[in-house]
């Protein structure tokens, strides 16, 4: 990790952890998709890869593609789609995951749009503390 620039990666993980969350309670709770397999009987949504996975794979492509925003947002479409139409479908192979009317495509645009705002987000924060 960018040691000189971690509360900013981290702040974009946070962000993009929240979003995930949000949408996997969303979506488990409409029935767009589901676990079969509850990493925590609890909890509907697969917690675990909504606070690792899926953040610290985008906390990556921030760190390394970042100093340009045309770099970043073709890393995160590319990011996205290997995410979307590759690693989910491994998860799915797995029985981990089951989508129920939910589609890839729709998966890739959550992991575009999340980066965007994650980032949107970081860029605000350092903005309002450089003013102080």
């Amino acid at each position: 990790m960018d040691r000189k620039r971690m509360d900013q990666i981290l702040l974009f993980g946070l962000a993009v952890s929240i979003f995930t969350i949000i949408l996997d309670d969303i979506g488990t709770g409409l029935l767009w998709w589901g676990y079969p397999v509850k990493l925590q009987p609890l909890y509907l949504i697969l917690a675990p890869a909504d606070i690792t996975l899926v953040p610290i794979y985008l906390m990556i492509i921030y760190q390394f593609f970042n100093d340009s925003s045309q770099r970043f947002v073709t890393a995160i479409v590319v990011g996205g789609a290997l995410a979307a139409f590759i690693f989910e479908y491994f998860f799915i192979w797995l029985d981990y995951y089951h989508r129920y009317t939910w589609k890839a495509l729709y998966s890739w645009g959550f992991y575009i749009l999340a980066s965007l705002l994650g980032r949107f987000i970081v860029t605000i924060v350092r903005k309002r503390s450089q003013e102080v």
